[in-house]
């Protein structure tokens, strides 16, 4: 499961996902981590001009300026960070090369894919809403650095929904993990009622 957020980004998943071509995986992928870092530091923020006009041509108008943001504000830690800057590091190498691929040699983004280690020392995704990992989904096996920039591209974008959930909209104010958890359980209900499909069932 990837941490969607909005109909654009499930469209983006799919191509990227079902994509053979790296500029399109590294391209959409980068445009999905600054979208979502966007939305996560404005939920943050006290809503209106004065967010729009940082967020927008101001201090935090850059994807880089908004990880250390958030990073600042306790929403993510240093690997993350480290992992989110390098994500577009990657994501700027593929826009400024005409002719490349994740075979790079090139000095900067060998150096870019050194610093994605979100994945290491773990089995399985962070669960969106729960804190028990057992519930998500497990990490498939990394061939190569095409495998390694998808899975910590997804790693960044769980963290970042995880912390919109934590906390109440345009505010720091923390929402407790029972209020969470309450919330899954709700949205599973749905999806059951919705499709007849009973939870048990389903992955």
């Amino acid at each position: 499961m990837w941490a969607v957020l909005n109909d654009e980004h499930t469209q983006g998943i799919i191509e990227l996902v079902n994509s053979n071509n790296d500029r399109i995986i590294a391209i959409i992928g980068g445009a999905m981590l600054e979208e979502s870092l966007t939305q996560t530091v404005a939920e943050r923020l006290r809503a209106g001009n004065t967010a729009n006009k940082l967020l927008g041509d101001g201090a935090l108008g850059t994807a880089g300026s908004k990880v250390d943001m958030l990073y600042l504000l306790r929403a993510i830690d240093k690997p993350h960070q480290q992992a989110m800057q390098s994500l577009l590091k990657v994501r700027n190498f593929f826009a400024h090369h005409v002719t490349t691929s994740f075979n790079s040699t090139n000095g900067k983004f060998v150096a870019a894919m050194k610093d994605l280690k979100l994945h290491e020392g773990r089995r399985r995704y962070p669960h969106h809403y729960l804190n028990d990992e057992s519930a998500a989904s497990k990490i498939g096996k990394i061939r190569n650095n095409r495998d390694k920039f998808t899975v910590n591209l997804r790693l960044a974008l769980i963290a970042l929904m995880r912390d919109r959930l934590r906390h109440e909209t345009n505010s720091n104010t923390p929402r407790s993990d029972e209020t969470v958890a309450a919330e899954w359980a709700a949205f599973l209900k749905r999806l059951e009622e919705e499709r007849g499909l009973p939870l048990a069932k389903r992955e």
